[in-house]
């Protein structure tokens, strides 16, 4: 099985190709084999564990590479994070997943300086957000870079009433 690294120039690396589109029993055949780095990366610099988060929010196909070593706060060319990455696609499991593991930043920011929080308070999130908000290290007045307001700033104008009610909630209880 190590020749399957020969193949990573010319196409892609089989790991990475499975994690994204959701093969579980295929990335745990390959890293099974311990021939394949569970931290290999695409071109966009996305491991498995991220492609897992970004792509299709399978919750076993994320687990698989942490537990094989799957490097928890990577960071790939966007600036993104797999808890950033799942927040912003509203995958509620590997959110989950990814919060009950003590090493994973809750206040991670990509390159535009936005927030887990912030990213599901855009679009919607509220599960996600209530998720984020029970993590308690979350900061729930951050601003982003980009645009400079807060999560709940963000959510009240795009009208996700639910994600407002949340981050309110958060608010008086902190």
């Amino acid at each position: 099985m190590i020749f399957l690294h020969y193949l990573a120039p010319l196409t892609q690396n089989p790991l990475v190709t499975a994690a994204e589109n959701g093969q579980d029993s295929v990335v745990r055949l390959l890293l099974g084999t311990n021939a394949i780095n569970p931290n290999c990366k695409d071109s966009y610099r996305r491991t498995p564990l991220l492609l897992a988060a970004f792509k299709l929010g399978h919750r076993a196909v994320a687990q698989t590479p942490i537990d094989y070593g799957g490097e928890l706060n990577h960071i790939d060319l966007r600036g993104a994070t797999p808890l950033l990455s799942a927040t912003e696609n509203g995958h509620t499991p590997v959110v989950g997943l990814l919060l009950s593991m003590k090493e994973v930043n809750p206040n991670s920011r990509d390159y535009f300086g936005r927030t887990p929080l912030r990213l599901a308070a855009k679009n919607g999130h509220d599960s996600i957000g209530k998720q984020l908000v029970a993590a308690k290290a979350t900061d729930i007045n951050c601003r982003d870079l980009q645009v400079r307001r807060t999560p709940l700033e963000v959510a009240r104008e795009r009208g996700h009433e639910t994600v407002v009610q949340v981050l309110r909630s958060a608010q008086y209880q902190g």
